[in-house]
């Protein structure tokens, strides 16, 4: 990672901290309609929120739902299920089409107004029927483990207090720290942190440098 890890104690309120990230990261890539798909596909790539959990006030769920709050109250609506501007992680396998469990898309529109969802290729974006694809998952926010192997610009990392999340360890925190290729903010108490961090685990040894 290039630049810096921002530590910042975990909010109470989340759609109020979430907004800015949004606003700032989100927003300009959906309102633009001068970009093409694959643009779009990269501009929302470029930053994600990462968690430990699924459930719980600060699991991906909880966030999904909060940002899908934010964007609402900027005009795009969320009550579709297939609304434009929407992110989704693929969950399995379709080698017929070429999409794959991890892939993620992006919900628009096609020539006749139908949902479509685009994905990136080797060969260019390619774009479906929502029909004609797997099954999906809303993808604002993603636990840890289901972005091992990805990078984004920046990510914003989610840590839940601990009696919300057993499972927190160094190398938790570690691996989702390593996603960001330019910076990475922290979200967390300091009785989690503490306890991340003095959990032992192999490869979790460039973690104090990330907050040099």
């Amino acid at each position: 990672m290039t630049g810096a890890t921002v530590f910042q104690k975990l909010p109470s309120r989340l759609r109020n901290a979430l907004t800015p990230f949004v606003e700032t990261h989100w927003l300009p890539v959906l309102k633009n309609s001068e970009l093409s798909a694959a643009e779009k596909l990269t501009g929302i790539d470029n930053f994600r929120i990462l968690t430990p959990t699924h459930k719980g006030s600060y699991g991906i769920a909880a966030i999904n739902q909060t940002v899908e709050q934010i964007l609402a109250s900027h005009g795009i609506d969320t009550q579709q299920v297939w609304y434009p501007g929407r992110s989704v992680l693929v969950q399995q396998n379709d080698h017929a089409l070429g999409i794959y469990n991890g892939d993620t898309g992006l919900t628009g529109t096609d020539a006749e107004g139908n949902p479509s969802v685009s994905f990136a290729g080797t060969d260019g974006t390619r774009s479906f029927s929502p029909a004609r694809i797997p099954e999906v998952h809303t993808a604002w926010a993603l636990t840890i483990h289901r972005t091992q192997g990805s990078e984004y610009e920046h990510i914003l990392l989610v840590i839940p207090p601990v009696e919300d999340s057993p499972i927190l360890s160094r190398e938790l925190l570690y691996t989702g720290l390593s996603r960001a290729k330019k910076s990475a903010t922290l979200w967390c108490t300091e009785q989690s942190f503490k306890q991340t961090v003095e959990s032992t685990v192999q490869r979790a040894s460039g973690l104090s440098a990330m907050f040099e």
